[in-house]
């Protein structure tokens, strides 16, 4: 039958099993804590860029000053564009950071740096009309420069158009 030392081997092993049992169970709770904090990570990272745009809101004077982007979302022509960027330092610098501001922003949502949903509720109407405003430009520069300037922006802004965001991707449903 059974002696003492065979009981105790089976109580201890039993007693290996729950401990184990126990600890996977809490590795599992720490996976999902991990989750959920790396998400609000995102959340927050996105939000706080997104609150950066102060940075560049004295550019939008200028720019609506110059180019009416506020109550106009016409294409500008690209000979208007240059010219007055050739006019005015102050201008391009202007076109520029709003356009590499929204190129980090895609870049930071590409990354999974930044969490996607967050940035598109903030900013997807300013994305697309200064996209359109700035398409000229954008291929100009492209065809001129480095041909990738400003991919991200027009990618991510070109994704919304067509309905497609994260979280909607994961649920199940479109715009």
């Amino acid at each position: 039958m059974w002696n003492s030392l065979e009981i105790a081997k089976l109580a201890l092993q039993g007693a290996a099993l729950i401990v184990a049992g126990f600890g996977l169970r809490q590795f599992n709770v720490a996976v999902a804590a991990y989750r959920d904090l790396h998400d609000w990570n995102r959340r927050k990272a996105a939000q706080d860029a997104v609150d950066r745009y102060k940075d560049i809101q004295d550019d939008n004077l200028v720019l609506h000053t110059h180019f009416n982007v506020m109550e106009s979302a016409a294409e500008l022509e690209l000979r208007q564009v240059e010219a007055l960027c050739s006019q005015d330092p102050l201008i391009r610098k202007a076109v520029h950071r709003r356009l590499n501001y929204f190129e980090a922003l895609a870049t930071g949502c590409k990354q999974g740096v930044y969490d996607e949903d967050v940035i598109r509720i903030a900013l997807e109407s300013l994305f697309r009309r200064s996209l359109g405003q700035f398409r000229a430009y954008i291929v100009h520069r492209r065809n001129v420069g480095a041909k990738d300037l400003w991919i991200e922006f027009e990618a991510l802004s070109n994704r919304w158009s067509n309905g497609v965001s994260p979280a909607r991707k994961r649920l199940g449903t479109s715009v």
